[in-house]
């Protein structure tokens, strides 16, 4: 048993607490090691845990083992998945009334060129205000570059 011998010394050199209560426990233990050896302690281990979950009622579990409510309990699923931090930048509406966002271009709308506009970003959820308030709301279509307005093209009325 000279592992046990080695962990005491290291316990000592450490300046672990080796209080009397903790003096006695330690000693009862080696020499149950001892007197059983490691095999057999491992073994006496695994019968004693075997009965306490699968034998052995619980009062806090209603009478059940904890093997019972185990088996009773639906396995855990995934929760909802945790949306990605908001970003915020701004940007400078361009002659054409479109903004450059990531690898993106949006069209917001012409009358807006040279002013400043607020785009939040949630992933690829976007909202984008202007100085009046919110001006468009959208998700990127990553599959297209261009965002348009979705107002059809031509004059205005």
């Amino acid at each position: 048993m000279d592992v046990l011998d080695d962990h005491s010394r290291a316990l000592v050199a450490a300046r672990v607490d080796t209080g009397s209560t903790a003096k006695a426990a330690w000693e009862a233990f080696t020499c149950a090691v001892q007197d059983w050896g490691l095999l057999a302690l491992q073994n006496q281990l695994d019968r004693w845990r075997q009965h306490y979950n699968t034998a052995r009622p619980h009062k806090a579990l209603a009478g059940a083992t904890p093997a019972e409510r185990w088996a009773a309990t639906n396995p855990a699923t995934p929760g909802t998945p945790i949306p990605g931090p908001v970003r915020a930048s701004v940007h400078t509406v361009q002659k054409a009334g479109h903004i450059g966002w990531s690898d993106y271009v949006i069209g917001i709308d012409s009358r807006l060129a040279g002013q400043r506009v607020l785009v939040t970003a949630r992933d690829f959820t976007l909202a984008i205000y202007g100085q009046h308030g919110l001006l468009r709301r959208l998700t990127i279509a990553t599959t297209r570059r261009y965002q348009g307005t979705g107002i059809p093209p031509g004059r205005r009325r």
